[in-house]
């Protein structure tokens, strides 16, 4: 209980035995200023002696009405109040005469305006109970009706004497000093404090700066800490005090009309005794004598005792001279160089260890090992084209495995299997795959190889000397023509005879042998689909000059267009390239054993309009089961349901896509989609639909639709291999009932080999696999999937509360992104007890600037994990003012290193087992949130740093805006080695190398 009681002048006693409160009902300021100077005429407020545990009435000694009563409960609630009206919001002083006797501050009371706490109150202790003195304090009073109330925040066996409370008012327009305050930390009387305390107080009340003095002398003469204009409620110093030192400490609060100090100013604490010097220890690996080490070796020690650094010292001469390894202020006891040792090569190495007072090398430093010999590559296969394909592309795209240890590959391809006279043979290939610029010859055998380099010798592919055969040349064609002036009844397809529609020419022109349809100038109303045989193109005079569209719906005779399936139906588009997927009754859709092989299009589809005619029409463009098919400079707008689709026919669910069966071959670039997408009722669809494609190529794509259309989007059931979509510019509404807004690109079903990369978007990507497709689940810790890299993501009205990327496919890498103002950044999920798997998510950035994070699902986090999942690497990546850094709930291995933490509203990081969190950066500019915050199962690891990072801060924030500003920036050279290319003599921390 807190015992409080009041003198009085004047008395006259009621008690009651439940409420709790001193009321006091003044007289309102009405519409008036008031014309005192600063603050006017005090109103008393007197009471006869209580104890709260009783009740004494209260009452004014100036000409105010007024009346009140104050009882008391056993309790942290125990308080006294009174009521204030106010014409405007003014700054009230209140001087609390009293006494206290107790030997020790009284502090557990606290000043309070309505419900909002206002300030601590702290009654410094007096010579007896008869001795006075004044507590002044400074606070706000908001307009209207307030009740101020003095209460009790604990209980506590302590009490102070009140014998009267002056309230004045200030009149608006006078400033006035800071309001009253106190010291926190360090406590009065504190002992063993570090010697770099963290100082903090109370807020003053209208306080424009904080000056800190700390002094070994309670008069504050020679102070070893004196610093001002601070605007934080706290201070840590960099130098750190004297060991075993009584320092005594005092805040003042200043601002324009002057300054206060702390109510409890003085207060002393002393720091702690200084720890010995370093305890013995021993270093452990590489073991004394050791040989066929390897070169980048894990050097490890015991701890030793009270050290609070470590340094190492390797180098090929005992007396550690030419040091090939030199590194100080190791807090860990393991190090990993970065840069490899020289080979079959005696070293030494010591370790030291030390802190504050001294140092202590190991026990057995001086011990020496002996690297390996440098071995050649290892084996490796190679991908693709595999060995007796045919048809293949007179430009394929040749892949092959990595081979560990190789710095380079050469591919030869050549017509003889002894690889004389090599129609490629190139050499220094640093990455695992090549397409050559000149073509191959078309239906042409060749044999292929990869030889991977090191500085020590070489390793030849294991199947080396597979061939594949060129596909054959197309026969040149034959131009037909179409004109709006021509004539479908008496035309010939000639220059001099057109056709006059497109429909009728595509049952004219002979299929299979590259000819192609040629539309003049003009806008074409077609009244029936266009059916395109096979190998026939169509060649338009230009987007801005060649129209094609309708004057209403294109007829699909004989079709349920009330079906469900309506909208996975070629028919009712414009141009349809269809050919059948099964060989049963349906040629859409049936079993596995029906599904037949996509036929060669080869054709080409360029060079005109396709418009909805105010989304009269379905589709644009359907392409169905056919290979090599290119479309390029064709723009699509305003169709009914989708632009363009490109896609192997529909299919069972839960089950891969078999080899053969995928269609093959697809090119799309240099096309614009506009308002060609919709909103069916709970599900969008795209302007791009794409569905059971291997080695497709999409490029230079404008997509710009705000009336309910996804961007490029699955259709049927997805299925992607070797897919490339890049190069591309994404506009989608930012408004949807289901999802919060639309999808700018949206995949299902991904295997090997996809990249998606350099794309200006808007909104986010969604990547599902179904869980029951573990054929597409990556081998080993492949992150080979899908490689999405370079995105430019920013929301444009900032209250999204979706993530940025949905990534619910195992196997992907994540990298070289630019995320704002999402709702969160990359939430790697699944659900229904399956487990994620090699996510490789590093150098992205990802910034709220316009928006504010909240904490709802997925908390604002930069990557968030709430399934299960395992080998997960979050590296390099910085996260500006998200809620929480990075969300792990129920990942299982993960590593945190490199990366930056801005401003992190939250935790840093949350949740999770086994995770590594290493040398990361933090930089809050709130020193109350400086530290790090790490919740549910993170702990820090070795390296980690709390600073200011020094980026830029100039320039876009893709770009420029967080580099290190320069080679002295806290983040350059400060990271660890996670396997990606750095400057230095180590990584940096952070999204870019300095």
């Amino acid at each position: 209980m807190i015992s409080t009681s009041i003198q009085a002048k004047k008395r006259f006693f009621v008690a009651f035995l439940i409420s709790i409160m001193f009321c006091l009902v003044l007289q309102a300021f009405i519409g008036t200023k008031s014309a005192y100077a600063a603050y006017g005429p005090p109103t008393r407020y007197e009471a006869e002696t209580a104890n709260l545990a009783n009740a004494t009435v209260a009452s004014t000694s100036s000409g105010y009405s007024g009346s009140g009563y104050v009882t008391g409960l056993t309790s942290e609630w125990s308080k006294i109040s009174f009521d204030k009206g106010m014409d405007q919001t003014r700054t009230a002083l209140m001087n609390i005469r009293y006494a206290n006797a107790t030997g020790a501050s009284v502090t557990n009371l606290a000043l309070y305006v309505g419900s909002d706490k206002s300030q601590d109150l702290v009654f410094p202790t007096t010579s007896s109970w008869s001795d006075w003195a004044t507590l002044t304090v400074t606070f706000t009073i908001p307009a209207g009706y307030q009740n101020i109330i003095i209460k009790s925040t604990a209980n506590v066996s302590a009490s102070a004497n009140i014998d009267y409370m002056d309230l004045s008012i200030d009149d608006g327009l006078t400033p006035v000093p800071p309001g009253s305050f106190s010291q926190n930390t360090p406590s009065d009387g504190a002992t063993g404090v570090s010697t770099t305390p963290a100082f903090s107080w109370a807020t003053s009340n209208g306080a424009s700066g904080y000056a800190l003095v700390v002094s070994p002398n309670s008069d504050y003469s020679s102070p070893t800490i004196n610093v001002s204009n601070l605007t934080g409620t706290s201070y840590t110093p960099t130098a750190a005090l004297a060991s075993s030192t009584k320092y005594y400490w005092k805040v003042t609060a200043s601002n324009a009309a002057g300054s206060t100090v702390a109510s409890n100013a003085g207060i002393s604490f002393t720091t702690a005794v200084p720890p010995p010097p370093p305890g013995t220890f021993n270093q452990t690996a590489p073991t004394s004598n050791a040989t066929n080490v390897s070169v980048t070796p894990a050097f490890t020690w015991s701890a030793s005792a009270n050290a609070s650094r470590y340094a190492l010292v390797v180098s090929p001469n005992s007396d550690y001279s030419s040091p090939a390894i030199n590194v100080n202020n190791l807090t860990d006891t393991s190090y990993t160089p970065s840069t490899a040792l020289a080979t079959s090569t005696k070293y030494y190495w010591k370790v030291t260890a030390s802190n504050a007072v001294g140092s202590n090398g190991a026990s057995n430093a001086g011990i020496s090992f002996t690297t390996a010999a440098p071995t050649p590559p290892g084996t490796f296969t190679l991908v693709a084209p595999v060995n007796g394909a045919t048809n293949v592309s007179v430009t394929p795209g040749f892949t092959w495995n990595a081979s560990s240890g190789a710095s380079s590959y050469t591919l030869v391809v050549s017509t003889s299997s002894n690889y004389s006279s090599p129609a490629i043979n190139v050499s220094n290939l640093t990455s695992t795959s090549y397409t050559p610029a000149t073509a191959l010859t078309s239906n042409t055998k060749y044999y292929w190889k990869v030889t991977a380099t090191s500085t020590v010798g070489s390793t030849v592919a294991s199947n080396a000397g597979i061939s594949f055969t060129t596909a054959t040349a197309p026969a040149p064609g034959t131009d037909y023509y179409v004109s709006t002036t021509g004539s479908d009844t008496s035309g010939d397809g000639s220059t001099a005879h057109p056709w006059k529609t497109l429909a009728y020419a595509a049952t004219q022109v002979p299929e299979g042998l590259n000819n192609t349809i040629n539309l003049a100038a003009g806008t074409y109303y077609e009244t029936v689909a266009t059916m395109l045989p096979l190998g026939v193109n169509i060649k338009g005079a230009g987007e801005s000059s060649t129209t094609i569209t309708s004057n209403g719906p294109i007829p699909a005779p004989g079709v349920d267009q009330s079906s469900a399936d309506w909208k996975l139906w070629h028919e009712g588009s414009l141009i349809q390239l269809f050919s059948p997927g099964y060989s049963g009754s349906n040629p859409k859709y049936g079993s596995p054993d029906q599904m037949i092989p996509s036929v060669d299009g080869n054709q080409t589809l360029s060079g005109f309009t396709v418009d909805g005619n105010n989304k009269q029409i379905k589709a644009g463009v359907w392409v169905e089961n056919r290979n090599n098919v290119t479309m390029h400079h064709v723009t699509f707008k305003n169709l009914q349901m989708r632009g363009a689709v490109f896609g192997r026919s529909d299919m069972w669910w839960y089950i891969p896509l078999p080899d053969g069966k995928w269609m093959y071959n697809t090119t799309i670039h240099d096309c614009t989609f506009i308002n060609s997408g919709t909103d069916l009722g709970g599900e969008s669809v795209g302007n791009l639909n794409i569905s059971g494609l291997d080695g497709a190529n999409i490029y230079n794509i404008t997509i710009n639709d705000n009336q309910g259309g996804f961007g490029l989007k699955f259709i049927f059931v997805g299925h992607y291999r070797n897919v490339k979509i890049h190069d591309t510019y994404i506009r989608v509404s930012e408004s949807d009932t289901q999802w919060g807004e639309k999808a700018s690109i949206e995949m299902w079903n991904l295997s090997y080999g996809n990249e998606i990369y350099n794309i200006d978007c808007n909104t986010w990507f969604s990547f599902v696999n179904h869980s029951q497709l573990t054929a597409y689940d990556p081998v080993g810790n492949a992150t080979n999937n899908l490689k999405l890299h370079d995105v430019k993501m920013i929301d444009q009205d900032g209250s999204n509360g979706n993530e940025a990327i949905e990534a619910s496919v195992s196997g992907m890498e994540i990298y070289n992104n630019y995320i704002q103002d999402k709702g969160y950044g990359i939430a790697i999920w699944r659900g229904g007890g399956y487990t994620m798997k090699n996510m490789f998510v590093h150098n992205n950035i990802i910034a709220n600037v316009n928006r504010t994070p909240g904490f709802g699902f997925g908390n604002s986090s930069g990557v968030f994990i709430p399934d299960a999942a395992t080998n997960i690497r979050i590296d390099n990546n910085v996260f500006d003012h998200m809620g929480n850094g990075v969300q792990l709930d129920n990942a299982n291995g993960v590593e945190v290193n490199n990366n930056v933490f801005l401003n992190t509203e939250g935790a840093d990081a949350q949740g999770g087992s086994n995770v590594t969190f290493n040398n990361n950066l933090k930089y809050h500019t709130d020193p109350q949130k400086a530290g790090w915050n790490l919740t549910g199962g993170p702990t820090l690891g070795s390296g980690n740093l709390l600073g200011d990072p020094g980026f830029k801060k100039t320039g876009n924030r893709w770009n420029t805006y967080y580099q290190p500003a320069s080679a002295s920036s806290l983040v350059v050279d400060k990271g660890v080695d996670v396997g990606l290319p750095y400057n230095g003599s180590a990584p940096d921390i952070g999204r870019w190398e300095y």
